[in-house]
């Protein structure tokens, strides 16, 4: 039997499925955005997303089973997202604070258009995921609220309705302010509320 040559064409790379899955659902997240800053939710199609997105149909039932599912998957990841940030890895809190604000940031068009929905209620699943977030990080369990003279759980409310509300002002603002200008703020919240 003669040796069978190497051909480089026949060579399968396994990466380029995945690779075009994720460019194909970065081009679905980019056109949501984009529609939903000309039109309502209620106007938006598939076929609109598909076609502003440049793919099929067939591309978007591949990872979503409709509009809604398409929403409510973006805001499951960007929750997911933060939460990695926040939970793993040994770098300072402060450290995972920036670099959570600089993925707000890159996804700063996808968020103000996730709010912009009232089906959705992104608004509160980011306060709900701030409030998760505070009670299951030991950092922010060693916080002393009782300057405020408040019972503990409104202590905390208080304290993250101030930090939620950073951050909506933040994303109201497109953005604009730089990501450690925005940390400062949020750490500054901790010295008033907290002071060591």
């Amino acid at each position: 039997m003669r040796n069978a040559i190497h051909n480089p064409r026949q060579t399968v790379d396994l990466r380029k499925p995945a690779q075009r899955q994720t460019q194909s659902k970065a081009k679905i997240q980019t056109a949501l955005a984009k529609l939903l800053n000309q039109t309502s939710f209620d106007q938006i199609s598939v076929t609109a997303i598909c076609q502003e997105a440049q793919i099929n149909r067939g591309t978007f039932y591949l990872h979503y089973l409709d509009k809604f599912d398409l929403i409510e998957q973006l805001a499951e990841e960007i929750k997911d997202q933060l939460l990695l940030i926040f939970r793993e890895g040994e770098q300072a809190q402060e450290d995972k604070l920036l670099q959570g604000l600089c993925y707000f940031k890159e996804q700063k068009d996808l968020i103000r258009a996730l709010l912009k929905l009232p089906q959705l209620d992104f608004l509160s699943q980011i306060q709900l995921f701030m409030e998760s977030l505070w009670q299951a990080n030991p950092y922010f369990q060693k916080e002393d609220l009782s300057l405020l003279d408040l019972p503990p759980n409104y202590a905390q409310a208080t304290f993250i309705a101030s930090l939620h509300a950073i951050l909506a002002t933040w994303i109201d603002n497109n953005c604009q302010e730089d990501t450690t200008a925005i940390r400062a703020m949020l750490l500054s919240l901790r010295q008033l509320y907290a002071p060591n």
